[in-house]
C-alpha cells in the first residue's frame, strides 16, 4: 500500500465554515489518494496472477528411472521427452555383486551428439551410494547414462523431476 501524505487542519473550538472545509478537502483528498493508488496495486496483483497462472500449464512430474546393469556397455537410464526439461537431483546405486567396482555416469547432450562424463566412483561390495554429486539438468532429448566396469553388479535407481514445457 502507498504512504498516504496529508495534512489534516484542526479543527478550531468554536465552528468556523472555513475551517470546516479544509477539513473536508483533506479528508477528499486522502480518499482520492487512496483510491487511485488501491487501483494501482490492484493491476499489479492483476498482473502478477496472470503472469503466474501462465505458467501454471507447466507440469512438475516426480520420476524414479531404476536401472539394472546387465553389461559393461554404456547404458541409457533415462531420456527426457522433446517436450520437457529434466532435473537428475540423486543418482543411487549399490553393488549387489561381489568385489569393489567402478562405475560412471554421462549426460548425452542431444543438441552436440555427444557425452560427457560427470562421474566415476568404485562402489564396495555390499555398500550403497549416490553417484552424482549434485543435481544435473537435462534439456529435451538429452540422455543420463551409466555404465559399469563389471557387468551384473549394480542396480538402483535415479530421482528426476521432469517439468513439461507444455
Amino acid at each position: 500500500m502507498a504512504k498516504v501524505v496529508v495534512r489534516l487542519p484542526e479543527p478550531k473550538e468554536d465552528y468556523d465554515e472555513s475551517n470546516q472545509k479544509q477539513i473536508n478537502r483533506a479528508v477528499a483528498l486522502i480518499v482520492e489518494q487512496l483510491n487511485s493508488t488501491f487501483l494501482d496495486e490492484l493491476k499489479q496483483e492483476t498482473e502478477r496472477f496472470t503472469w503466474f497462472k501462465s505458467g501454471s500449464n507447466m507440469a512438475n512430474i516426480y520420476k524414479n528411472a531404476n536401472f539394472d546393469l546387465t553389461t559393461t556397455n554404456v547404458t541409457d537410464i533415462y531420456t527426457v521427452p522433446s517436450n520437457s526439461r529434466a532435473i537428475i537431483q540423486n543418482i543411487h546405486t549399490a553393488n549387489v555383486g561381489g568385489g569393489n567396482t567402478e562405475i560412471k555416469a554421462f549426460l548425452y547432450d542431444n543438441s552436440a551428439t555427444t557425452a560427457f562424463q560427470f562421474a566415476e566412483h568404485t562402489v564396495n561390495s555390499g555398500d550403497s551410494k549416490s553417484i552424482s554429486d549434485g543435481s544435473i539438468v537435462l534439456e529435451e532429448n538429452d540422455k543420463l547414462q551409466l555404465q559399469a566396469a563389471t557387468a551384473d553388479i549394480f542396480e538402483g535407481t535415479c530421482a528426476i523431476l521432469e517439468i513439461n514445457r507444455e
